[in-house]
């Protein structure tokens, strides 16, 4: 069971950091991130950075009770996992975002996994990214390929800045903001 707050947090940005070394950077995006968010929604925005997770069900309260989550690390189609092996890490499977008895992402406006596979199969397929969307989530991002964390960096930035532009009238992130800034950014 998990219970979130009346309140909740604008959003949760996560990126473990590897131990694998090299261009294996999940969290020089945090910063940046946080600014183009606080950008979108105010500067009194509640943001939380972490490069850790202890469970599942700490990364599932955290998805439910955030308006933007967004996670840097390692994924699999049904699965994302909290350090570099999906064997020795903290693992949350899509079979825990499944839909229960409501939505429970009703009020995300979007959920972006930035990591491997997590939308392996398109926009139809039992993957990670669809199984939040009918979950509530108004707006899911995966990529169906694996992805180079260097690009994946790139990739996040200039999609955030973007959107960050385009948003920051409403207060909110639309599909129309996130459809316009994947056009923008080519992707």
């Amino acid at each position: 069971i998990a219970v979130t707050s009346g309140g909740r947090n604008t959003a949760t940005l996560i990126g473990i950091p590897s131990a694998l070394g090299g261009n294996h950077d999940h969290s020089s995006y945090l910063t940046t991130t946080a600014a183009y968010l606080r950008n979108i929604y105010g500067t009194s925005a509640s943001i939380t950075q972490k490069q850790s997770i202890s469970n599942e069900d700490v990364a599932f309260a955290d998805m439910i009770s955030s308006k933007v989550f967004i996670f840097r690390g390692h994924g699999m189609q049904n699965s994302i996992w909290f350090g570099d092996s999906n064997l020795y890490s903290p693992v949350l499977f899509s079979s825990k975002v499944k839909s229960g008895t409501s939505p429970e992402f009703s009020k995300s406006e979007l959920i972006l996994y930035m990591c491997c596979l997590t939308g392996a199969g398109g926009k139809n397929a039992d993957n990670l990214v669809r199984a939040t969307y009918l979950n509530g989530a108004e707006n899911t991002i995966g990529f169906n390929v694996e992805i180079d964390c260097t690009e994946a960096n790139t990739w996040i930035n200039s999609f955030m800045g973007y959107l960050s532009s385009i948003s920051t009238s409403s207060g909110k992130i639309t599909a129309a903001n996130i459809n316009d800034a994947l056009s923008e950014i080519d992707y």
